[in-house]
């Protein structure tokens, strides 16, 4: 029998009421109005791409086809929803701005460790008595302190080690559990018998599979002047990962600095297969680099042939305050480069705040961080909307930084990116710092298979536990 979360249940019994004889989403609820809800979207029903061999845009051509802005509405839906106010069970008990003290939505999701069993991803060392536990300093493996594809964490304005948390609804877990996925030797069965992976889809109404990832900073005595999400946390240092040899159960406040949404949806069709890809920041971050450009394929793009940002430089005026960017930042006395990793290479936490001081520049200053892509005109409307229905909450102080799709695996088109997404650079900055400006063609115009700057290029790269393409998730590659 398929799962799905309790949470979901308000959203499936009105989002099966929506019925558009063509997808034309402008409203800040699924349901068409215009109000701030807790239904998620569950698909883009109704939405065609008209002619074959459409490729995807983030401007405003192709009126009667698949927009972007459809996209970018579903993102901001489906980021409300999660994060409306939820009782024990997950079910929504408020929107998004209401009952701060409540868990969100998201957090009754099943983690990482309680899906695949012997993982041990977080030790088991802390008791959390309820808390969030949080101990990974990378979203996308068991490794502890890397960004994707890199050797390196990312440390805030304060000298502390970023973390991160991914989550997966019921929709997911149920795939993974009914096809035995979630061992080594379940998937070689699966594999055995002619399996290929495939999340399941949202349609009329019921929700598909949903990870979230989100990034978080820790916040010494709890103060909150830049105006996060915040959730007391037990961090967990495994004793390999503390320069005392010991390890450390550590009772802090994270505040939320970024999210990942992806979503798997059934319409349109040529798109089911890669997901969408929505991601947030929050506001005070980082500021945006100097002449950043909009990412292709929009016609305000100034780069062609999808080549990446030459640079990422700080912008004249950026003073802040940000919580990866520091105007005074220095290293051996100049100024420091933008988005360049700390210097080590065996990244252990001190024993008191700041956790990564070892790293830091001139004994200072954590990663200076710059956002390297501005954000096409459609997700600037969306945000503009969305923020100012939210304004007096603290979620007004976050920022769809894009939403990515992609057109299908056919072969009538010229472009030779497979997958071909939209926009075809999206990055956030505190989930993939390191990777901004890298570019997604290699040398010979094919797929660039080295830290790609695009959520779903780089997850076309996915494999489960024996190495079969795991349907753009990186979740098969945790069972053992």
């Amino acid at each position: 029998m398929k799962l799905i979360h309790p949470t979901l249940a308000l959203g499936l019994a009105l989002g099966a009421s929506v019925a558009l004889a063509q997808y034309k989403q402008d409203h800040l609820c699924v349901d068409g109005t215009n109000r701030i809800c807790n239904i998620l979207p569950a698909d883009l029903d109704g939405l065609a791409i008209g002619v074959q061999g459409y490729t995807p845009s983030t401007d405003r051509r192709n009126e009667d086809q698949a927009q972007q802005i459809n996209f970018d509405y579903f993102g901001w839906q489906s980021f409300a929803a999660l994060n409306a106010p939820a009782d024990a069970s997950g079910r929504p008990i408020g929107v998004i701005g209401s009952a701060p003290e409540a868990p969100r939505v998201w957090e009754s999701f099943a983690g990482v460790d309680d899906v695949f069993p012997g993982n041990a991803i977080v030790p088991d060392i802390c008791d959390a008595g309820g808390r969030m536990t949080l101990a990974r300093t990378s979203k996308v493996t068991t490794s502890s302190f890397i960004q994707p594809m890199t050797p390196y964490p990312l440390i805030d304005a304060a000298g502390n080690f970023v973390l991160y948390d991914v989550r997966i609804n019921d929709a997911a877990v149920g795939y993974l559990e009914e096809n035995g996925l979630t061992t080594k030797a379940g998937q070689q069965a699966f594999a055995d018998a002619g399996g290929v992976w495939d999340f399941p889809r949202g349609k009329d109404g019921v929700v598909g599979a949903i990870e979230v990832k989100t990034s978080w900073r820790l916040l010494e005595n709890g103060d909150n002047p830049l105006g996060y999400f915040t959730l007391p946390v037990t961090v967990v240092v495994a004793a390999e990962d503390s320069a005392s040899g010991a390890p450390m159960c550590l009772e802090e406040i994270a505040g939320l600095t970024g999210m990942h949404i992806m979503q798997k949806v059934a319409t349109p069709e040529e798109f089911a297969e890669f997901w969408i890809w929505a991601s947030f920041e929050h506001a005070s971050n980082a500021p945006l680099a100097k002449g950043a450009p909009i990412s292709q394929m929009d016609e305000q793009s100034t780069l062609k042939n999808r080549e990446p940002a030459a640079s990422c430089p700080i912008p004249d005026d950026a003073a802040g305050p940000y919580a990866f960017f520091d105007a005074a930042c220095t290293d051996g006395g100049a100024a420091c480069t933008p988005n360049a990793p700390p210097v080590g290479a065996d990244f252990k936490w001190q024993a008191q705040m700041p956790y990564g001081g070892a790293y830091l520049f001139d004994d200072r200053f954590g990663t200076q961080v710059v956002r390297c892509w501005d954000l096409y005109a459609t997700g600037q409307e969306v945000n503009a909307r969305f923020k100012a229905a939210l304004a007096g909450t603290i979620w007004e102080n976050y920022d769809l930084i894009g939403v990515q799709w992609a057109n299908d695996h056919g072969d009538y088109y010229a472009e030779k990116m497979k997958p071909f997404a939209a926009p075809i650079y999206m990055v956030n900055s505190t989930l993939e710092t390191y990777l901004q400006i890298n570019p997604v063609l290699d040398a010979h115009g094919g797929l660039n298979r080295d830290r790609p700057s695009s959520c779903i290029n780089c997850h076309d790269m996915a494999r489960d536990a024996i190495g079969n393409h795991s349907n753009f998730s990186f979740l098969g590659g945790y069972a053992k």
